[in-house]
């Protein structure tokens, strides 16, 4: 809450003649996020306040272009095989406009209200695994949306989770104020902020919890995709791009800051289907660069020329010939030659144990089929996101 950072907001505010605070649903590093009733509509909404330094939403470019498709022909999302008659995937960009502040101008997106994220929803759980018939209606619409998208002309650049939509807000129990008690607040550069001062907020109002939204979310699952930080437009050719993606999620061009195409998001997405079905990563504990380049090297084969002399710290690992050097430790799962197959079965045998008996052991191989071809090293021989529903 200093000039360019945050607007102070307290619970009853009214912005724009219109919209009232009831709620907050939470924050991020460029925002925070409100839950408002809309007088004119008489409906309830998440509003979005952006900090005063970030002067554009990256999310406002997209999500305007997926909006005006979805009202046009809806020739975005007949094409190659989407169909125009499933549920939106994306949140519907409802009103727009700048808010003046004593931390200067904020831009303010105005949406449908979403719910907790798949993480959160998996995580209350139990044993944190969805529910095998949810997983596979998320799992459809995650395809689904991706194939819009990349129909669209638009490639996400940023997969890793979603939130489902959530229509209770009724159940997010009264807002909590926890007000500000200190004499001072520290703030960049060692500047003081006075208590009472118009850059700060009277009270922190704490963010609503969702986790009892999780059983009614299960009723009828819905995904939207948000979230378009690390988005581009795409047309047939390559985009020389850097994304900011979690690294299991991260594709070798992405990690190899290659030009991109849909196809990191077709990795990206085998990832996250893993995630939901297995309850665990693909690449697991693989946290940081050299560690994940191990295991796509043990499991795939010597990475292409392309990349493999990229690698700097290759030969610390592997001879020059991509022959693990003897003596080192690996994983226990991680075997020298073993292939990509026995890797995916293997990983989603120990995530799945539970509910193989439900799921059934031909679903598991078909999945795994699938991720494989989701997962592959060159970014154009992975299937594209209308073979995937298929």
């Amino acid at each position: 809450y200093v000039p360019g950072g945050y607007h102070p907001v307290h619970l009853g505010d009214v912005f724009r003649d219109r919209y009232v605070i009831e709620h907050k649903l939470g924050h991020g590093g460029i925002s925070t996020v409100w839950l408002a009733r809309d007088l004119q509509q008489g409906r309830v909404v998440a509003m979005k306040i952006l900090m005063a330094a970030t002067s554009c939403s990256p999310d406002s470019p997209f999500l305007r272009h997926l909006n005006s498709q979805d009202k046009s022909t809806g020739k975005c999302m007949e094409m190659n095989g989407a169909s125009a008659h499933h549920p939106p995937f994306f949140p519907t960009l409802l009103d727009e406009f700048t808010i003046h502040g004593p931390n200067g101008e904020h831009l303010c997106l105005v949406t449908e209200v979403l719910g907790p994220s798949l993480d959160v929803v998996q995580d209350c759980c139990e044993q944190e695994m969805l529910p095998v018939e949810v997983a596979k209606k998320v799992v459809v619409q995650l395809i689904q949306a991706i194939i819009e998208l990349h129909n669209c002309g638009i490639v996400h650049g940023g997969i890793s989770t979603f939130p489902l939509l959530s229509r209770f807000h009724t159940h997010l129990g009264k807002p909590v104020r926890r007000y500000l008690n200190e004499t001072h607040y520290n703030a960049p550069r060692g500047r003081k902020l006075l208590k009472g001062s118009p850059q700060l907020p009277q009270y922190i109002v704490e963010a609503a919890r969702f986790d009892e939204l999780v059983e009614l979310c299960f009723e009828s699952p819905a995904i939207r995709v948000i979230d378009f930080g690390e988005s581009f437009f795409w047309h047939s050719q390559a985009v020389n791009k850097l994304v900011g993606i979690p690294l299991l999620y991260a594709a070798p061009e992405v990690l190899f800051e290659e030009n991109l195409t849909p196809a990191c998001d077709i990795w990206a997405l085998g990832c996250l289907i893993f995630m939901l079905f297995g309850c665990t990563n693909l690449w697991r504990g693989f946290d940081y660069k050299d560690s994940l380049l191990v295991c796509w090297t043990l499991n795939f084969g010597q990475l292409p020329e392309c990349w493999w002399g990229k690698w700097e710290d290759r030969l610390t690992f592997f001879e020059e010939d991509g022959t693990f050097r003897s003596g080192l430790d690996v994983a226990a799962d991680m075997h020298p030659g073993m292939d990509m197959f026995t890797w995916v079965i293997k990983r989603l045998h120990e995530g799945m144990e539970p509910i193989i008996p439900r799921l059934g052991h031909e679903e598991v191989v078909t999945l795994a089929r699938l991720i494989m071809a989701m997962v592959k090293l060159d970014p154009g021989k992975r299937i594209k996101a209308k073979d995937v529903l298929e």
